[in-house]
């Protein structure tokens, strides 16, 4: 392959991994799209609208990570409180047995 279009390959993915913080698995499979979008014969305004939407992937990508990361750790939260919940409930059931 070309060193040059792969520089110019690799500093695309570096800057958008910069910009989105983006996860090595997905700079993989993003780097055969990458390497279309700037080396394919495409005329310039296609070329930047392609660059955008290889952008919005990106964002939206980091948007989903987020969501996910604060679904996870409600979830984690809401099963410690039920945890807990239950702990209290199992208490009084054992103090009321008790009586």
């Amino acid at each position: 392959m070309d060193l040059h279009a792969e520089q110019r390959t690799d500093r695309l993915l570096s800057e958008l991994s910069a910009r989105y913080d983006l996860k090595a698995s997905f700079l993989k499979k993003l780097r055969p799209l990458a390497h279309s979008v700037l080396h394919e014969p495409f005329d310039a305004a296609r070329r930047v609208m392609m660059m955008e939407k290889l952008a919005e992937a990106c964002e939206r990508d980091q948007i989903l990570r987020n969501e996910s990361a604060r679904a996870q750790a409600a979830a984690q939260d809401f099963v410690a409180r039920l945890k807990n919940l239950l702990c209290v409930l199992g208490e009084k059931q054992r103090r009321f047995e008790g009586r």
